[in-house]
């Protein structure tokens, strides 16, 4: 490589004459010299220079190493120089040289813009955990009652500067999606430091107030004593964006830009390189700076499909495509070791999902990498007992202040870190609770939370419906009822009151979240229902729908409780385990066809489609003018939601020859992530 560098030096050094022929003496090359030298601007806020020595093993990288291995390998000596700013360091340190900049992807290329310096992204540094991404944090005093983003519509709100995209770009983002409305000119601090401090202080001061800070930042902020351990709470996490990522100036000849990008990009396959640089893969190839999940294609807005149905338990996203390919592009895909009907949750890093181990004794969760499907980590445990449909969990992980709890279908209950897969808490439901009735199919319920407690439905002679501690596993209250339905529950604010609704095996419900005091009760007219479809508010009323007592739509007197006789109802549509979607004032389902109901017209039958694929039961997904339903037999099929006829806008099989695929998709940005029978694959709906 060496000689390849020394013979393109030589011909740099070749006057015009030479290619019209004329005969010229050339002297040797000369050695590399200080002139010749190539300037590394560092501004990775975890390199040594630039943080603090307190978390061990974390934020020491040594760029010293990489500039050595840099020197060898393309002949020419390297100039580090550390630095906040790419301004900063081209005008006080580098004497206007900037050569290869590795730094925060969007803080470099602000500063190339302020300095119109032309560059080009060569490969983004993986972290310890082998992400080449980071998200900002919403952040509160620990004590504030304020549970998500949504809470804070009076809150003074400090966020990172506009160069920090997870600070500043995707922070306003994620704070317009939650019906906030950020001031014109945000309020800002510099640093993570000064942001968490401020809101400490404004919460002394008897105010309520939040910042964003970098997800990176949390472990330096309290390692370096800047605030206390426990001192602030996660409320909100927003879409993942580029972390530290090399850059090289284009005014750098063509050979030089390739030599450095080979040199960074191999660097993966050095223990030592990878231990200096605290990187699992190295450098790995630059992937586009995508709007929405990470790696989801340009200009597709994502929120993280946390649990059940999603974030809000509606069935929701912000986009589908407008077509559908018949083979839709498929970034991995891989193969489970059990059957399995539980859905899938996923953020922009990680997809969650259950299993069974191949002997069918032992529940198996296993968390993925977004990115590729890579095995992050898995828990598994015995369970004991034989039930109808299989073993394998029924519930939908819920992913939460970066913990996931996962129920499974015999009463096992974990609380587990999102990032490492450690156990945190766990319980056995059936013994805490003394559930003695027989679960045919088992526990179905999906946890779910609402006023930062854990909402579970055991259906035990101590506790039909129970608020558990999240962080602890403590219970907070039980409350009486009935053994449990197989749904799962859901939070809505009726007649003023917020309330958890939802089924035990006959009765429908509502239930104070803070006391756990049930509020009303409604016993249907038919009996025998299985209680499966998740009730849901629209608007003012309450959405319920049943096989044996039809869709229902209930008011709410002032005290939060039910008036009885349905302000709507149709038996037509009577699904026994599909929860249907709302897209404005239609309402959407499948029950052997595609229903599409008159919310404001009594439920009135606007239209129905049929489909082999709708024959018994299928998962439905939408957005304000599209539906994606998942069908048994691993395919989807896309249907216009503003038409005014059942009209089809495209179709695919993901899985062959299957049926029995109940598990609900997740879909984050344009991926969509479903669970089969034996493999869980991941496709990108927006790429051909």
């Amino acid at each position: 490589m060496r000689l390849f560098v020394k013979c393109w030096l030589l011909a740099l050094c070749i006057s015009p004459m030479l290619i019209a022929g004329e005969e010229l003496k050339v002297s040797p090359s000369p050695k590399p010299t200080v002139g010749d030298s190539l300037a590394l601007i560092v501004m990775d806020p975890l390199a040594a220079e630039l943080a603090c020595p307190c978390v061990k093993g974390y934020a020491q990288r040594n760029y010293h190493k990489l500039a050595e291995l840099l020197s060898q390998e393309i002949g020419r000596p390297i100039e580090v120089f550390f630095a906040e700013t790419l301004k900063g360091a081209t005008e006080k340190k580098s004497s206007g040289r900037a050569d290869i900049i590795i730094g925060k992807s969007s803080v470099v290329k602000h500063g190339a813009g302020q300095l119109k310096m032309d560059i080009e992204q060569v490969g983004s540094l993986t972290g310890q955990d082998g992400e080449t991404t980071q998200t900002g944090l919403f952040v509160v005093p620990f004590a504030d009652p304020a549970l998500e983003v949504a809470d804070l519509k009076e809150y003074r709100i400090i966020y990172g500067p506009p160069d920090c995209d997870e600070k500043y770009k995707v922070a306003l983002e994620m704070a317009r999606q939650s019906g906030l409305i950020p001031a014109e000119s945000p309020e800002t601090s510099e640093a993570c430091s000064d942001g968490a401090n401020l809101v400490l202080q404004i919460k002394a001061e008897g105010g309520k107030a939040a910042t964003v800070i970098s997800s990176y930042a949390k472990p330096l902020l309290e390692g370096c004593g800047t605030i206390n351990k426990g001192d602030l709470r996660v409320i909100g996490e927003t879409r993942p964006v580029p972390f530290v990522t090399a850059f090289v100036n284009k005014k750098v000849a063509p050979e030089l830009q390739q030599m450095i990008k080979g040199t960074l990009l191999k660097i993966g396959s050095d223990p030592a390189m990878c231990k200096a640089l605290e990187t699992k893969r190295g450098f790995v190839p630059p992937q586009p700076d995508k709007k929405g999940a990470a790696f989801s294609s340009n200009n597709v807005p994502a929120e993280d499909w946390t649990g059940w149905r999603g974030p809000r338990r509606d069935g929701r996203v912000p986009w589908l495509p407008e077509t559908l390919s018949a083979q839709p592009h498929e970034l991995w895909r891989i193969r489970l070791t059990g059957e399995g009907v539980g859905g899938v949750a996923a953020t922009g890093k990680y997809v969650v999902v259950s299993d069974r181990e191949l002997g069918d004794t032992m529940d198996v969760f296993r968390c993925l990498r977004a990115e590729d499907g890579e095995e992050v980590w898995s828990v598994q445990y015995p369970t004991h007992g034989q039930l109808d449909f299989g073993n394998s969990p029924r519930a939908t992980p819920l992913i939460h202040n970066q913990r996931v709890f996962l129920a499974g279908a015999h009463g096992d209950l974990h609380a587990v870190d999102l990032d490492t897969g450690e156990i945190l808490w766990q319980m056995q439901v059936r013994d805490e609770f003394e559930v003695t009735t027989r679960l045919h199919w088992g526990f179905c319920g999906s946890p779910l939370i609402v006023n930062n407690h854990l909402i579970i439905n055991p259906g035990g002679e101590t506790g039909s419906l129970a608020g558990l501690d999240p962080e602890s596993g403590k219970i907070v209250w039980r409350s009486d009822g009935g053994p449990p339905s197989y749904g799962s529950f859901n939070q809505a604010t009726l007649g003023g009151k917020l309330q958890i609704v939802g089924h035990d095996s006959t009765t429908l419900g509502g239930w104070d979240p803070a006391s756990g005091k049930r509020l009303w009760s409604l016993i249907p007219p038919h009996e025998n229902d299985f209680n499966v479809p998740t009730p849901f508010q629209f608007g003012e009323e309450l959405l319920v729908t049943t096989e044996n007592n039809g869709t229902r739509l209930y008011r709410f007197h002032q005290d939060g409780t039910i008036d009885p006789t349905p302000a709507a109802q149709q038996q037509e549509f009577a699904p026994d385990s599909h929860t249907p979607v709302v897209v404005g004032n239609r309402l959407f389902g499948i029950w052997d066809d595609l229903f599409c109901l008159d919310l404001k017209a009594n439920l009135k039958t606007l239209w129905t489609g049929s489909h082999d694929g709708f024959a018994t039961y299928a998962g439905l997904i939408a957005s304000d003018s599209r539906l994606l339903a998942s069908t048994m037999e691993g395919g989807l099929i896309l249907i216009d939601a503003t038409a005014d006829e059942f009209k089809i806008l495209g179709e695919c099989k993901l899985f062959e020859d299957q049926r029995g695929v109940y598990s609900h998709p997740a879909v984050v940005g344009s991926r969509l992530y479903l669970r089969g029978m034996d493999a869980i694959v991941a496709v990108d709906l927006d790429q051909p």
